[in-house]
């Protein structure tokens, strides 16, 4: 009784309870103004007009058809719901200014992360291919191309566990924690002892959390015990119940930084089942990349930028949090990443990293993704990159955290399998790890799905790498996976039944938005 009185009058039911509100509000307003006929004719003509003018918004944005031919569909067959769930939903809800504010921030805290000149002019020398991707990232992010830094791949999220409690303890300046989720459990037990302790040891730390990520996780109780102990703690994009686009863009980045001399990238967030001791979707594989040296710096600035921005009492001057680095025993070259969505960032960054390593691709393509929900260009690259001779592997989840994203997800095997792209299923259970691993050169680890919300609508990141020590143990685990772990897709389980090709046509059409 007390678990469900909880859960009636938690915050969730009453933002959930307050949306529907809302949609309901919409409907009986819609039925009122059919009955009488002569207002009904009137407002249809109004809203007839609106739609075409709505129609020629849409059709002139600067985005790719596939964003725009569902809100033409909506528009079209219902232009009384179309517009008010466009305005509600498909228009920026920024203004000219806040975007351009935005961008400015992001901008003057990349370009306080010193340029590394040799590294660019030693990876141009090397390989001109390697050159033209890290410049790609760094004329869309102002981060640069590192050498000097010690990288390390993480293959559970076990070992990430470990290695964050094993960095934070070291901390002696500052700790920066940035997560989509932050749930109440075990691991977070376990991470506060340490921030608690550091606290009282006159360490500074800051903790960004986006708040529909852990809104169920993190109750108001928690949050104010963390405030209370001192933690400078912020909330991302704070959920309220009303319908708007920009519930969409959520923070899905997870990034740690310590003292600026220790930093973790990955997909694990901070709740129990990352570290296998919930078991909601049978064996959960996830996956980090450490980072130890310059590199680290750019982690620092990806931080602050989402922090200051959330912030209302607090601004991160990463001139204080950027330290010099002793010279390292490292290997390759690297340049970590952020990435937001549109309009403030009008690249796509993600799907243009991944886009420009199928691109080069010459032996081979390894990637992890607990979901393929991506456009018919970025599976016709992959196909392409197969029909050339790229040995193209994917591992997706044999057993999905949601079956919707899952059907939508097995809708691409055959299109892929019939390119000769090998599909294959991670059995022990959920795979979360997002890698992309090519010619055992490249890597990128990160939080990255490939799906139109990572793609789009989120604040991600990741680690680009190349010839660094990292990649080489990425693919090494890709390996055993494939050779021990995964269930191979032919043709036949490719196809997907009758019923659920009724549900991916109505849903795959919509997709995109969400």
């Amino acid at each position: 009784m007390k678990k469900f009185a909880k859960l009636l009058f938690s915050r969730m039911t009453l933002v959930g309870l307050a949306i529907i509100a809302q949609v309901v509000f919409w409907v009986i307003l819609y039925y009122l103004l059919s009955k009488n006929a002569y207002i009904s004719t009137a407002v249809n003509i109004i809203f007839s007009i609106l739609s075409l003018l709505f129609l020629f918004n849409v059709i002139n944005k600067n985005q790719q058809e596939v964003f725009k031919l569902p809100w033409v569909i909506i528009i079209l067959v219902v232009p009384l719901f179309g517009i008010v769930i466009y305005t509600l939903f498909g228009r920026s809800p920024l203004s000219k200014k806040q975007i351009k504010h935005r961008r400015k921030v992001k901008e003057e805290i990349a370009k306080k992360v010193k340029v590394d000149d040799k590294a660019i002019t030693n990876l141009k020398k090397e390989n001109l291919d390697a050159c033209g991707q890290s410049s790609y990232l760094t004329n869309v992010t102002s981060l640069p191309l590192c050498e000097n830094t010690k990288t390390e791949y993480l293959s559970s999220g076990k070992n990430f566990y470990n290695k964050m409690l094993e960095i934070l303890s070291k901390a002696e300046k500052y700790i920066m924690l940035e997560y989509f989720i932050v749930g109440e459990g075990k691991m977070l037990d376990g991470i506060l002892n340490i921030l608690y302790e550091k606290v009282n040891e006159n360490v500074e730390v800051f903790l960004l959390f986006d708040d529909i990520g852990s809104l169920g996780r993190m109750s108001t109780k928690k949050y104010l015990e963390i405030k209370k102990k001192g933690i400078n703690i912020v909330i991302f994009n704070p959920f309220v119940p009303i319908t708007s686009v920009v519930h969409n863009n959520r923070d899905h980045r997870k990034i740690t930084v310590v003292d600026g001399e220790y930093g973790l990238v990955g997909g694990a967030n901070i709740g129990d089942e990352y570290i296998d001791i919930d078991h909601p979707y049978g064996y959960w594989k996830d996956s980090a990349v450490f980072l130890e040296g310059n590199g680290v710096d750019s982690l620092v600035s990806i931080f602050a930028q989402n922090y200051n921005i959330a912030s209302k009492n607090h601004q991160i001057d990463i001139d204080n949090y950027l330290v010099k680095h002793e010279k390292m025993d490292s290997k390759g070259y690297l340049l970590p990443f952020g990435d937001g969505p549109a309009p403030i960032d009008v690249n796509h960054i993600g799907e243009d990293v991944f886009s420009n390593l199928i691109g080069c691709a010459k032996k081979s393509i390894c990637i992890t993704t607990p979901y393929l929900i991506v456009s018919y260009e970025f599976l016709h690259k992959l196909c392409l990159a197969s029909k050339r001779g790229v040995d193209v592997k994917i591992i997706t989840p044999y057993i999905p955290d949601k079956k919707i994203t899952n059907i939508l997800t097995k809708s691409n095997y055959q299109m892929l399998v019939e390119s000769g792209v090998k599909i294959y299923e991670f059995e022990p259970g959920f795979i979360h790890a997002k890698n992309f691993i090519v010619d055992d050169i490249y890597g990128v680890c990160g939080t990255i799905n490939l799906d139109y919300r990572s793609f789009v609508h989120h604040y991600e990141c990741g680690v680009w790498m190349y010839k660094c020590e990292a990649v080489k143990q990425m693919k090494d685990d890709f390996d055993q996976m494939i050779e021990n772990q995964t269930i191979f897709i032919d043709e036949k389980k490719a196809k997907l039944p009758f019923f659920h090709r009724i549900i991916k046509v109505v849903i795959n059409l919509f997709a995109p938005l969400f």
